[in-house]
């Protein structure tokens, strides 16, 4: 007992040197060392029951002080006051600034503390991550450690944060097991990324990453419908490159680019396709090796541009050449779309012939 006082005595007289030094923390152990010995005194004379009622009441005060009255009711209302204080105190030694320790125990309740803790010392989490991380409340405890480690090494956290509060364990699957990666893609697609990454894995994570402006516009437009390939930039710009033109790009074949590009993410045109190389051939080849010329008529010139006699001239010759045709109806009108629909139906030609937009 006498070694006990004497180690207490040194304790009280190194925190009061260090609190005298601008230590205010030293000066808070300072007061809880000098509650404890005054309790443990008072226990010797059966008091100690007074001393908890009045420990609590300053724990609460301080508490109210520190958070504001609602709060410190709420998270001391299963728990003892002192007991919190403690444990915020513990958080606060960690650098957690006490607006964002009030966030949490606003937003859920005592529990939070325990989080905050053992979370900060993991991942070192910033005030600010913290902030974002409040915003997800309760559904916080069920996420895995690896998906925490995720949204902190990523570049996309207010992303992160955005969509699993809007999409939840689908949203937090796809960060958790492609990372920054996947938060890209959903940064750019939104629900559609999350969609295609947890059907389609990493191939369609690479696919939304890499993709030039119009096929993502593709991805955006149909979906986890689509049918969709990688390619790389130079793949890309190989589908507008027409070799009856010197292999050079132009806004005609930039347009037949989307027209292919589009009519295999519908599946109307098995892929991937590819250019080609012949300059008398067709626009594209198939996955399957069947070439697809594109045929497209302007109903305002007509005759001259477009007759009936004439498009069904042109898809006939394309047949003719072991070719498929694609019909860009896009510069038609739609009594003559319907007249070019029906003779090719009566014509029995149906089978080789595909229709955009």
């Amino acid at each position: 007992m006498f070694g006990l006082a004497l180690y207490s005595l040194w304790n009280t007289i190194s925190l009061h040197k260090n609190y005298k030094n601008g230590d205010y923390e030293a000066g808070q152990e300072l007061i809880e060392d000098l509650l404890w010995n005054i309790r443990l005194t008072l226990a010797t004379f059966g008091l100690s029951s007074l001393l908890k009622y009045f420990a609590k009441k300053l724990a609460l005060k301080k508490l109210t002080e520190i958070f504001g009255e609602n709060v410190a009711k709420n998270i001391t209302k299963n728990a003892e006051a002192y007991d919190v204080y403690r444990a915020i105190k513990k958080i606060r030694k960690l650098g957690v600034s006490d607006d964002v320790i009030k966030e949490f125990a606003e937003r859920m309740g005592k529990d939070s503390l325990d989080w905050l803790e053992n979370m900060k010392k993991i991942f070192n989490f910033t005030d600010d991550e913290l902030r974002k991380l409040v915003k997800l409340g309760d559904d916080l405890y069920n996420y895995s450690d690896d998906f925490l480690e995720a949204f902190k090494n990523s570049n996309y956290q207010d992303e992160i944060i955005e969509a699993v509060s809007k999409y939840k364990d689908d949203a937090v699957d796809a960060i958790t097991n492609y990372g920054d990666d996947a938060a890209k893609a959903i940064s750019k697609y939104d629900k559609t990324a999350i969609d295609l990454i947890n059907n389609n894995g990493k191939d369609a994570v690479k696919i939304m990453n890499d993709a030039p402006d119009y096929y993502g516009d593709l991805i955006k437009k149909y979906g986890v419908n689509g049918n969709y390939h990688y390619r790389n930039l130079s793949e890309y710009e190989a589908l507008a490159m027409d070799p009856a033109h010197n292999f050079q790009i132009d806004a005609k074949s930039m347009i037949e680019r989307q027209i292919g590009l589009e009519l295999e993410v519908r599946g109307d045109i098995t892929g991937p396709i590819v250019r080609d190389p012949n300059p008398a051939g067709a626009e594209f080849i198939d996955a399957f090796g069947t070439k697809w010329d594109i045929k497209g008529w302007y109903s305002q010139y007509a005759p001259k541009s477009y007759s009936l006699e004439k498009a069904m001239d042109d898809i006939r010759e394309s047949i003719s050449k072991g070719e498929n045709v694609i019909v860009d109806s896009s510069k038609m009108f739609q009594e003559h779309i319907d007249e070019v629909r029906k003779a090719v139906e009566m014509a029995g030609l149906s089978h080789k012939v595909v229709w955009w937009p």
